[in-house]
């Protein structure tokens, strides 16, 4: 991308992105609710529920901390499409090189987690889930930094510095370049 090519802005990619950054937040907040329900392995298969597919296990039998556990794996499949979808968005409609490999990396992400949390469960191994958690507040990370740098701001930022906003240092944007005067008797 040339240095002086503004970044063109997708309304609708910032917005998803910030979607995705939401429901990543409330999956945390979920799984904080299956561990501190003591439901980590309230389902003890996976990928499946109690023998059925996971998307077509019957609301009557979530109960307990079946509904914690069930409704986290809901939610992190839901996060997982969204993430896909928005990697998928960024490789097509993003012309920053960083951006299609931060999509990538959020992409890959998204499996591993999906993968640990399934691996603690059927290796019957809580340790496990002391490195799913890490990793799911480092992907929130991911996911935030995503919305941001989709967003308008960042646009604005990288303009103002002449350059595609991978290396934006808060001391080269300031509004006002100089200390304001004092006046006499300011302390």
């Amino acid at each position: 991308m040339d240095k002086s090519t503004p970044i063109k802005i997708n309304r609708r990619l910032h917005w998803f992105a910030v979607l995705t950054a939401f429901v990543t937040f409330l999956l945390i907040g979920l799984g904080g609710l299956v561990t501190s329900h003591g439901a980590g392995m309230s389902v003890p298969d996976w990928p499946n529920t109690y023998g059925y597919n996971m998307f077509a296990f019957p609301i009557s039998k979530w109960v307990g901390g079946i509904f914690y556990e069930h409704t986290h794996r809901l939610l992190a499949s839901a996060v997982g499409l969204m993430t896909t979808i928005l990697a998928i968005w960024l490789w097509l409609g993003d012309s920053r090189k960083w951006m299609y490999w931060l999509g990538v990396t959020a992409f890959l992400g998204v499996i591993a987690q999906g993968i640990l949390g399934g691996l603690r469960v059927t290796m019957h191994m809580d340790s496990l889930g002391i490195f799913h958690a890490t990793i799911a507040q480092l992907f929130l990370v991911l996911m935030c930094a995503l919305a941001i740098f989709t967003g308008g701001l960042w646009a604005e930022l990288a303009a103002s510095g002449g350059h595609d906003g991978s290396h934006f240092h808060p001391a080269h944007h300031r509004r006002d370049h100089a200390a304001p005067a004092r006046r006499a008797g300011d302390s």
